[in-house]
């Protein structure tokens, strides 16, 4: 039943964006996610071309974030393979 709840919150949380040409999520680290809101926030940046990330935080500290190694890696990592960083 959590798969399925799950799934549902991912697929209603894409559609809200899939009428947008950009997303913008401002001062990334502000607030940490939970499991669930790193996996809904790696499946949107995995299917969006045009993203723009802020953050005050160095890529190290995203971790912090995320509460997972792992995550965090995973997330930045789809971002530096198609991103310019300023």
């Amino acid at each position: 039943m959590h798969n399925i709840h799950s799934s549902l919150n991912e697929h209603s949380f894409e559609l809200k964006f899939e009428k947008y040409d950009l997303v913008v999520i401002d001062e990334l680290g502000y607030i940490s996610f939970d499991k669930e809101g790193a996996e809904l926030l790696f499946t949107h940046l995995a299917g969006r071309k045009s993203t723009i990330i802020t953050s005050n935080l160095p890529f190290l500290k995203w971790q912090d974030i995320f509460h997972d190694p792992l995550t965090a890696a995973l997330i930045i990592g789809l971002r530096i393979n198609r991103t310019s960083l300023i």
